[in-house]
């Protein structure tokens, strides 16, 4: 009896060890494709900022909640792609290089260069399937907003329609 409840004992402690080891592992490998994810973005990042000729650097900036989804904004020194950390985590990556990409395209399309909000939110989003697809910045799109007024509003159908208009032209055959 003795040897029996030791057994048991030893039995639980190596599937206790297991069960650590295991998580340990999984952890370890989610921070191994993290680091992967983010080194993919900043290449993305780079390799856009490069094309631009831009001369001063572009960081992506992950923020708490709440804070709006995307925005570009520059001081003397970069230019800044701040996002809200949960939404941005929750994209693939796809999606998350859609979003770099519309926010990107903001160094280009801002006034004066559009004469208006719509002008300049169009040109980003080509800007940004230049650099993806349009299905991926259609997407990212549905993803910005849960909220049926949002995909009701006329700049949404708008969009999409600009977009959905470049699908099966040169790039939409792009790899992602």
């Amino acid at each position: 009896m003795e040897s029996c409840k030791r057994d048991t004992l030893l039995i639980l402690l190596l599937g206790l060890i297991a069960a650590v080891a295991m998580t340990v592992y999984a952890i370890h490998l989610n921070n191994v494709f993290k680091k992967f994810q983010e080194e993919l973005r900043d290449k993305f990042i780079e390799k856009i900022a490069r094309e631009l000729a831009v001369k001063k650097p572009v960081l992506l900036i992950l923020v708490p909640s709440p804070f709006p989804r995307g925005r570009l904004v520059q001081d003397a020194f970069a230019y800044y792609i701040l996002v809200e950390e949960d939404f941005f985590l929750g994209l693939s990556y796809n999606g998350q290089k859609a979003l770099i990409g519309h926010e990107m395209g903001h160094i280009i399309f801002m006034p004066p260069i559009c004469p208006d909000y719509m002008s300049c939110q169009m040109g980003a989003d080509l800007f940004s399937a230049i650099y993806t697809s349009p299905q991926a910045v259609i997407d990212l799109m549905a993803e910005l907003s849960a909220d049926p007024q949002w995909r009701g509003s006329e700049e949404y159908k708008i969009r999409v329609q600009h977009l959905e208009k470049l699908k099966g032209g040169p790039l939409s055959n792009k790899e992602n």
